[in-house]
């Protein structure tokens, strides 16, 4: 009896040895899982950071130039390879300063541009700035020009008569106070930071361009 005892005594000091084996295993494996899985996240997303500050970037507007279309303290989402367009809200490294602006484009390399009676000609054609339309009837209203007359030699101080490759001219929405092309010249394009994607914040105004 007393074999038998001892026998059963060690089968079951056996198995609780292996239990606690199989356990320490097992917290062994979940722990170096949780691991894996942490590192996992952490790649990931520092390569989806990553990705995203190489294609995008946020950015916060500073003065009342894109009034009304941007307001001071608005935060907007650039795209850093976005195709510049006319009328792009463009963000660029203002020239002859240190901080950034945003102006929309309005005339591309290789065109010939010109105001005149608050209208917009690109070599020679009307092009309609709807985006003005309100502001552009209040001025009739009030009986001002919105944008007064200028050229292209009046922007470059030359008589160059075309936008030369890789520069573009910008001008604010909000036209009789925006620092702009008229002020600094031409935007190169190695200048140009992003074209202006998504409004992020305040959140009531979110919308993309």
């Amino acid at each position: 009896m007393d074999d038998k005892r001892k026998q059963k005594a060690k089968q079951r000091y056996i198995a609780r040895k292996k239990a606690y084996i199989r356990a320490k295993r097992q917290k062994e494996r979940r722990k170096q899982l949780i691991k894996t899985i942490l590192l996992a996240l952490i790649l990931t997303m520092g390569l989806s950071t990553a990705i995203f500050s190489f294609l995008f970037g946020v950015q916060r507007v500073e003065g009342f130039g894109m009034t009304p279309t941007l307001v001071d303290s608005d935060w907007i989402m650039i795209s850093k390879n976005k195709k510049i367009k006319r009328f792009s809200v463009v963000s660029f490294k203002t020239p002859g300063k240190e901080n950034k602006s945003f102006r929309r484009v309005i005339g591309l390399p290789g065109e010939t541009i010109e105001y005149r009676d608050d209208t917009l000609w690109v070599n020679g054609q009307e092009q309609p700035e709807r985006f003005l339309s309100e502001a552009k009837e209040e001025a009739r209203e009030n009986n001002y020009s919105l944008t007064e007359n200028f050229d292209l030699n009046e922007v470059t101080g030359s008589q160059m008569g075309q936008i030369p490759a890789d520069m573009y001219l910008v001008l604010g929405d909000n036209r009789t106070f925006s620092a702009d092309s008229r002020n600094y010249g031409l935007v190169s394009k190695d200048d140009i930071l992003g074209v202006a994607e998504l409004l992020m914040f305040p959140i009531h105004k979110m919308r993309s361009f």
